[in-house]
């Protein structure tokens, strides 16, 4: 029987150790507040720089499909700790990030393959540059999608805005020099999203942004109240491998109870005729014990009628016209 752990929030464990090494410059609050002491109208304030508006739900996926299936993966390689996931990182933590580039990519990649399944692969700028390789290996079979997540995998609570914005243009023309694909979407790396972030979405002009989770299917970004041109593809902590399978996580999962919530996740999104997004790393699922998540998970869904399995992109542009 599975040990029973005492819930860790996967988001602190991914932060916390990360701005425990950076400055906090460009969000830090100059007065703090107890929880508390806050009134209606503050609590309103801080909760509402970024919301979710109207949902793109839409009234039928293409061809008639029940359900559409996204599968997306963030190849950090060595950039994940650069930033500091672990506290003073050294080759042992950048050899595990290397992994994902040399071994895990590949399981990755031929497991998709098997059923001819297109992916989104969110890749920080920095890593064409150290992993050139990664490039002819994702685009060659001309079904899958690259899309911005940063230049470094800093969090965007540590990096002042005009610096974030400039590493995103940076990471948005060397993507598209090395790809010759100019990307439409974002994924804020550890998914830290701050209300500077959808500046940075509107600035570079993208479709939609892949970092939230207010909803289970597409929806509209909402900014200080203004409604953005910007779909919000959800994601979940529930949907993601590295609080789950990472060795050091304190929310450390055993493999095939992490495959039955996947494949729950998937029932009732097909069930409800809803959109399935899962994040995955290479250099965690791409292990030799954890492949086989990825490989049964896809045959799963592949045995059901009525998949429309999409990238992000395509997913984003057959809800975009609901956005009024």
């Amino acid at each position: 029987m599975a040990k029973s752990l005492p819930y860790v929030n996967p988001y602190a464990y991914l932060v916390a150790t990360a701005l425990a090494v950076m400055p906090v410059q460009a969000h830090a609050q100059e007065t703090q507040v107890a929880p508390w002491e806050l009134t209606g109208e503050a609590l309103h304030s801080t909760i509402g720089g970024v919301r979710a508006g109207q949902s793109l739900k839409p009234q039928s996926w293409p061809g008639g499909a029940k359900v559409a299936v996204m599968f997306s993966f963030d190849a950090d390689f060595e950039a994940a700790h650069v930033v500091g996931l672990q506290p003073n990182p050294g080759p042992g933590q950048y050899a595990e990030g290397e992994y994902g580039a040399r071994a895990g990519l590949d399981r990755v990649l031929a497991a998709l393959a098997r059923y001819d399944v297109p992916a989104s692969f969110f890749i920080p700028g920095a890593n064409f540059e150290s992993h050139p390789e990664i490039v002819g290996k994702i685009t060659a079979p001309g079904i899958h999608e690259i899309g911005l997540h940063g230049w470094i995998h800093a969090p965007s609570q540590a990096v002042p805005l005009e610096a974030e914005l400039a590493a995103a243009r940076k990471a948005l023309s060397t993507i598209e020099a090395a790809t010759g694909t100019r990307p439409v979407g974002y994924r804020a790396p550890m998914w830290q999203v701050t209300p500077d972030t959808m500046a940075i979405l509107q600035e570079l002009d993208l479709l939609y942004d892949s970092s939230l989770m207010a909803d289970d299917n597409p929806y509209q970004l909402v900014a200080a109240g203004k409604p953005l041109d910007v779909v919000e593809l959800p994601v979940s902590w529930l949907l993601n491998d590295w609080p789950l399978l990472h060795g050091l996580s304190p929310a450390h999962t055993p493999a095939r109870d992490v495959l039955d919530m996947y494949v729950d996740e998937f029932d009732r999104a097909y069930a409800e005729g809803s959109s399935y997004t899962i994040t995955l790393h290479p250099q965690i699922i791409g292990r030799r014990s954890r492949i086989f998540i990825l490989e049964e998970l896809l045959k799963h869904i592949a045995s059901h009628d009525g998949v429309w399995f999409a990238t992000h992109r395509q997913v984003a542009e057959h809800v975009s016209p609901g956005i009024n």
